[in-house]
């Protein structure tokens, strides 16, 4: 939230029991936040999503005081740090029953969407958020990945992709088709989850 004084926030979502509404379930999850200015955890409103609709994202993508996380229907919801406010907007991915691989991104300092087509080849399209919720797509740039197995995790940079195969990260280098592969990692064991996070060697989002 700020340098001077030191100032954060944490948010925690948990599943609670969900809401039954016109014959329907829909999911609810308790909202609470901590502030470091009060030092204290207080409860919010619940965050109540539509019929059998989930948080997927195990790792969201915050961006100017905003956190986002995907949805299963391949909505995004967005709760605001400083207003405390949460909404839920579409993404320009359709959902569709084959779940088609989607992951939330950020690409270039802005909140991104890379998604894998059933006819890409291989390749992952990203999408850019750009001014009132409106979506393009990046047609200068394709995440290639050489086997099926591979999914993309994140973005390192905006010229690096990191994807992972079974016990393998790979990191390949964007906008280059040829000899792409910088760098190949087998791990020791196959990770229950891969947790990205970044040092400041970039410029942050704090205000």
């Amino acid at each position: 939230m700020g340098l001077k004084p030191l100032h954060y926030k944490i948010i925690r979502f948990s599943e609670c029991r969900a809401l039954r509404r016109w014959r329907k379930l829909h999911m609810a999850y308790r909202c609470e936040i901590f502030d470091s200015m009060t030092w204290k955890w207080r409860s919010l409103k619940h965050v109540a999503l539509g019929d059998c609709v989930f948080l997927t994202n195990p790792q969201p993508v915050t961006k100017s005081g905003s956190i986002y996380m995907l949805l299963t229907n391949n909505n995004i919801l967005k709760f605001d740090a400083d207003s405390e406010i949460w909404e839920v907007f579409s993404s320009p991915i359709p959902y569709d029953e084959s779940r088609t691989p989607t992951e939330l991104v950020k690409y270039g300092g802005k909140l991104g969407l890379a998604c894998k087509p059933s006819n890409a080849n291989g390749y992952w399209d990203i999408w850019v958020s750009k001014k009132d919720k409106l979506w393009e797509k990046e047609v200068d740039v394709a995440v290639e990945s050489n086997s099926e197995r591979e999914r993309l995790t994140a973005l390192y940079d905006s010229h690096t992709s990191v994807m992972v195969d079974c016990e393998t990260l790979l990191f390949y280098r964007l906008k280059q088709h040829d000899n792409n592969m910088i760098s190949k990692i087998v791990l020791t064991d196959i990770p229950y989850q891969i947790f990205s996070f970044q040092s400041d060697f970039e410029p942050s989002d704090l205000k």
